[in-house]
């Protein structure tokens, strides 16, 4: 964070949702909304390198079942029903292994 603004990789996609997600929660139990319900805010990390990995964990171990779902990614604020994609490629190179230091040696 610097100057107020958090900078990296993803900083969009789930960061800046979670709070508002867990202030309304408070809200929500504050006003008596969440009577007889479980509600669970899920962070999850690594989410381009590990996709879904932390949320199946909590489906297959937790043995979490939720009836709603709210995803935080961005959606120019309209309501939709998830987002899909994923895209792995392998891809070979040829070369010597350098580091940006001694790149001029590869």
């Amino acid at each position: 964070m610097k100057s107020g603004k958090i900078y990296g990789r993803g900083v969009v996609d789930e960061k800046a949702c979670i709070p508002p997600m867990v202030h309304a929660a408070g809200i929500a139990r504050d006003l008596g909304l969440l009577d007889g319900i479980t509600l669970w805010v899920c962070g999850s990390v690594m989410e381009e390198d590990c996709d879904g990995l932390c949320l199946r964990h909590l489906i297959e171990t937790e043995k979490l079942r939720p009836d709603y779902v709210v995803l935080g990614e961005p959606t120019d604020l309209n309501i939709k029903r998830g987002h899909r994609g994923r895209m792995e490629m392998k891809i070979t190179v040829r070369g010597n292994r350098r580091t940006g230091r001694t790149r001029s040696a590869g």
